[in-house]
């Protein structure tokens, strides 16, 4: 009997030495997949600022490579607990990362494509335990991604406009002049594309959409590849390749005025401008059939929507957001889709002030300690470190103190 314990101990030791080492060149393995994928020398520093896409390709490739070896090991994990500690031991450690991966968009990547990691093997292990779960690829009542969530807002976004249309409850159509687009440089280009899609977006998914045009549409090759590269209403994700058509209520492009693209008489528009002399009237005009957005930030006359609004013969307002809204040093100039959120509530018949406070969110203003303010917290911070080092020497009296680091003169 004791020969059987020692051989049986012996075996136990053997498998536990196997299991560490098969652990460590596990996460030296990873560590090399990622060097190859993410360090290239076509990857550096210089090359990562033009195509930072690149080094995320790469983590997404090596975490690929990775979750092979993770999936072959865990197999023979007993508990869910040892699941996610085995994944832990064997993922690079936060030196590695930081060395390699340098920037920190990349490395929150990595770490959450690693908690996905954990999360899916996790979930793996349940199910081939007989459990139930409930998650994407495995149990699930109602899985929408990708191209099958964007064809059930496509036809929630059409029933939404054909009812409103059936119940005469129509908004005003909207319409975006682009007429300057084709004269701002690739940054303000780039800047107005980006608003449009986001205007589309947040359009696509509310209850009450716009009817959305954009007017004197004319662009040039560089305009035209700064489009195909942002407006997924109209070119596709690059997901979709060419198998994508756009919707029928999509966003329209045209090369004609305003004037007809609002298919209505000059009377019945609003021009809208931050601009404008002439501040919104609290109750929306019954008579408005149609309201007219400017893809400028007026900072040149060349570009002023207040111009634009008199060549075409329309009546220009401004919302008065000063009135509901302190902006303290932000820019005056809301984006789109702000503006069209709160057109929305304004012509479903809100408060112009409340449809304001809705809709417009500034962006908090970087708080920095004053010096004093920080050697004060440095001073508490070292206290309770203190404090908390006696509280734990008393507890257990038997091990040593910690050696205390010279503390080191706050850097102006």
């Amino acid at each position: 009997m004791k020969e059987l314990d020692d051989s049986y101990l012996f075996d136990f030791e053997q498998d536990l030495k196997e299991d560490t080492e098969e652990k460590k060149s596990l996460s030296a393995s990873i560590e090399i997949i990622i060097r190859k994928q993410v360090v290239k020398p076509q990857y550096s520093k210089v090359a990562s600022k033009s195509c930072p896409l690149a080094q995320m390709n790469g983590m997404g490739i090596a975490l690929r490579r990775i979750s092979q070896p993770c999936r072959r090991f865990l197999s023979t994990v007993s508990t869910l607990s040892d699941e996610s500690t085995a994944l832990s031991k064997m993922m690079p450690s936060e030196n590695f990362v930081k060395q390699f991966i340098k920037r920190p968009s990349h490395r929150d990547k990595l770490s959450s494509l690693v908690s996905e990691l954990d999360i899916s093997l996790i979930n793996q292990r349940r199910e081939e335990n007989g459990e139930m779960v409930y998650a994407p690829g495995f149990h699930s009542l109602l899985e929408l991604r990708g191209q099958e969530f964007r064809e059930v807002i496509d036809n929630m976004y059409g029933s939404r406009l054909l009812s409103m249309r059936r119940c005469d409850e129509n908004l005003p159509k909207l319409v975006v002049d682009c007429r300057f687009l084709s004269e701002f440089s690739v940054a303000v280009q780039s800047t107005f594309a980006r608003q449009i899609q986001a205007l589309h977006d947040g359009n696509w998914t509310s209850r009450q959409p716009f009817d959305i045009s954009l007017a004197n549409f004319r662009p040039d090759s560089q305009l035209a590849k700064i489009v195909k590269r942002h407006w997924f209403f109209h070119y596709g994700p690059p997901s979709a390749g060419t198998s994508f058509s756009p919707h029928a209520f999509a966003p329209t492009l045209t090369t004609k005025s305003v004037v007809d693209a609002c298919s209505v008489d000059r009377s019945d528009v609003m021009y809208i401008s931050w601009r404008a002399r002439q501040f919104l009237p609290e109750d929306a005009p019954p008579n408005i059939r149609a309201v007219v957005l400017c893809a400028s930030n007026d900072y040149q006359p060349w570009s002023s929507s207040v111009s634009a609004a008199q060549k075409d013969g329309i009546t220009a307002y401004r919302i008065p957001v000063e009135r509901h809204i302190r902006f303290e040093g932000h820019s005056k100039v809301l984006p789109l889709s702000t503006t069209s959120s709160i057109l929305r509530y304004y012509f479903r018949g809100e408060d112009l002030g409340s449809a304001i406070r809705k809709s417009v969110f500034l962006p908090a203003k970087n708080s920095r300690l004053s010096e004093k303010e920080e050697r004060e917290v440095f001073e508490i911070l070292r206290i309770l470190s203190h404090v908390t080092e006696v509280q734990h020497h008393r507890a257990n009296p038997e091990e040593q103190p910690i050696k205390r680091m010279k503390q080191e003169r706050l850097v102006d």
